[in-house]
């Protein structure tokens, strides 16, 4: 599921909430950088997020390059033969799944 933001404040208690309602072990913060792997104002935004989540949740923050997600994500939502307006909707879902087995793989690949 999504949740509606209206502050970094209020989106990090809905989102521990929802972790403690899952019983998940980690969260996994997606990381907007440049095309040349530097980050800017939108990196930073996301680690202080990040930094906010961890200390409101008490759980371990993993950050997830998200490039090309979005592009990815509206890729397999166009292969369900969803319609242009019910994929905008799903699209951030979807991204956020993206980011997600990414970082799994990541971790896949790093304990072999």
């Amino acid at each position: 599921g999504a949740i509606r933001r209206t502050s970094d404040a209020q989106a990090a208690r809905d989102v521990s909430a929802a972790a403690r309602e899952r019983e998940v072990v980690a969260i996994v913060v997606g990381l907007p950088r440049s095309e040349d792997g530097s980050e800017g104002a939108s990196a930073r935004r996301a680690r202080n997020f990040g930094r906010r989540l961890g200390e409101e949740s008490g759980l371990p923050v993993h950050f997830q390059d998200e490039a090309l997600t979005t592009v990815e994500a509206e890729s397999s939502l166009r292969e369900t033969g969803l319609s242009a307006e019910k994929r905008k909707g799903a699209r951030d879902a979807e991204a956020a799944a993206v980011i997600l087995r990414d970082h799994l793989a990541g971790r896949e690949r790093s304990e072999a």
